[in-house]
Formats: C-alpha cells, sequence, structure tokens
C-alpha cells in the first residue's frame, strides 16, 4: 500500500511536469528568434514580402524538426505516463480484490462463530430445560402415583354402575375429592411441562405422559375416560393432551361402559387397540 501511495505521488509530479511544455515551447520559439536577430540585426526591416518570406523559410525549418521531436518525445512521455497509471489502477484493483477477499472471510468467520454460540446457547438451553422438566416431572410423577393408590381404594365399579345413568354416574366421580385431585393432578402435570417444553419438544411432552400412562391402572383410567368423554362443541386441552399421547391406547373398557352413548362416541374418536375387536362383536 505505501509502494502504491508513492508511485501515485510520483505521477502527480510527472502530470505538474506537463504544466510547464507552454513555457518549453514558447523558449524555443525565442531561442530561434533571438538566434536569428543576432545574426541579422544590423540590417534594417525589409518592406520586401520575398525578405519575409525567407524569415519564414527559416523559422519553419528550424521550428518545425525541433517542435516535431519534442511532440514525439511528450506523446512518448505521455504513453509511458498512462501505461504506469494502468498499472497502478491494476496493482490498486487487485490490493482491493485482496482486501475485500480479506474481509469476506472476516465476515464469514464471525458469521460462523456467531453461528456456533448460538447454537451451543440454544444447546445449553435445551439441557437446561430438560433438566427443568426432568425435576418437575420426578416431583409430578410421585403425587400422583400417590394420589392414585387413594383413587383405586375409591374405585368400586359396582357402586358407581348401580342405575346406568351416566350423569349420575359423572356426578358420583365428580363429587368425590380424590377423583378430582388426581384429574387435576393429571391435567396441572401436563400442562406445565408444555409450558417448560414448548411447541418445538412436543414429542418429549409425549415421553413423560406415555411413563405416567405405563403406571396408571386401568380401572382408574377407564373412570378418566368416562370423566372426559362429555360430548362438547370443542375438546379441553385436557382432551387434546390425552388423545394426542394415545393415552388410553392399550386400556380395555368394559362392555357396560360402552353402553352409554356419548363414551362410545368418544371410544370411536380416540385411538384404542382393541376398538375394531369391539365394533365387530356389536355388529
Amino acid at each position: 500500500m505505501d509502494q502504491i501511495k508513492q508511485k501515485e505521488k510520483a505521477l502527480r509530479k510527472r502530470e505538474r511536469a506537463f504544466d510547464h511544455v507552454y513555457y518549453i515551447v514558447l523558449g524555443i520559439v525565442a531561442t530561434v528568434v533571438s538566434f536569428y536577430t543576432y545574426y541579422f540585426h544590423d540590417y534594417y526591416i525589409s518592406l520586401d514580402p520575398n525578405d519575409w518570406g525567407v524569415f519564414g523559410d527559416f523559422l519553419g525549418g528550424t521550428l518545425n524538426p525541433l517542435l516535431a521531436f519534442f511532440s514525439f518525445m511528450l506523446l512518448l512521455l505521455n504513453l509511458k505516463l498512462q501505461r504506469e497509471q494502468l498499472d497502478n489502477a491494476e496493482e490498486q484493483l487487485k490490493l482491493n480484490r485482496e482486501e475485500l477477499a480479506e474481509t469476506r472471510k472476516a465476515l464469514e468467520r464471525s458469521a460462523q462463530a456467531q453461528e456456533d454460540s448460538k447454537r451451543v446457547m440454544d444447546e445449553q438451553l435445551r439441557t437446561q430445560t430438560f433438566q427443568q422438566s426432568d425435576n418437575l416431572f420426578s416431583v409430578m410423577f410421585k403425587q400422583i402415583l400417590d394420589c392414585q393408590i387413594e383413587v383405586v381404594k375409591e374405585c368400586n365399579r359396582r357402586k358407581y354402575y348401580s342405575d346406568g345413568n351416566l350423569d349420575r354416574l359423572r356426578n358420583e366421580i365428580n363429587k368425590r375429592i380424590i377423583f378430582k385431585k388426581y384429574f387435576r393432578l393429571l391435567f396441572q402435570t401436563f400442562s406445565m411441562l408444555e409450558d417448560i417444553l414448548g411447541l418445538e419438544n412436543t414429542e418429549k411432552l409425549k415421553q413423560y405422559i406415555k411413563v405416567i400412562r405405563s403406571q396408571q391402572e386401568d380401572v382408574v383410567l377407564e373412570f378418566l375416560f368416562i370423566y372426559i368423554s362429555e360430548n362438547r362443541e370443542k375438546p379441553s386441552h385436557f382432551h387434546t393432551y390425552l388423545r394426542m399421547s394415545n393415552f388410553f391406547k392399550h386400556l380395555k373398557l368394559e362392555f357396560r361402559t360402552l353402553e352409554f352413548k356419548e363414551v362410545l362416541k368418544a371410544y370411536d374418536d380416540f385411538n384404542f387397540t382393541d376398538k375394531d375387536e369391539y365394533f365387530k362383536k356389536v355388529g
């Protein structure tokens, strides 16, 4: 870069030298006229056109070769100067391209570093999120299992199925505090895990729910299914969680449970392993 600046400075000096060309030309003309005057100053100024023609021939014969030579030299110098300017511009462009390439590489390295940093931060956030969800799951899972023990004690099918009225059956289930506590624990666990994990970790949420499902007694799941099978225009979030995770997939419902129309409709909506077998039996 310093060499280019020095070359540019030298070129500017040469360009300024061309400003003195006019003085040099005038000097040459003055020299030739002075030379002629020096040798013929004793003569009077002639009024004869022929004498002036001789004087013109002298000036033309003397100045034309000198000026032609001088013009040729100026042309060569100008061509050389232009060549140096082009070389200098080309070298400058080359340096600019190299600087741009270095700048591009630096930007790419910076972008890559930012991307790597973002990836590390995302991974750390993901790890923290999973740790937080694991801790929450451990606490809530223990509460669900403890609560289920009390729910199982309360589950006496004969007592609840006595008159075959679905609304009364739901009311009986809903009146029991232990049932309400159990259902609320399930829903709160699903909801809090979803809040922590976010929509991008739905599969992780499904895994948690499947673990919970694997530890539930069938009789408890049957009463839960009766509880959420209420006909609604828009399913609740609890309903959505259970459907999303195939919570009742391996549950075998009693036939008298499926005699309720609303329960049967919900049975058809959910994914049950023995669904086809049941519908074959009932025709």
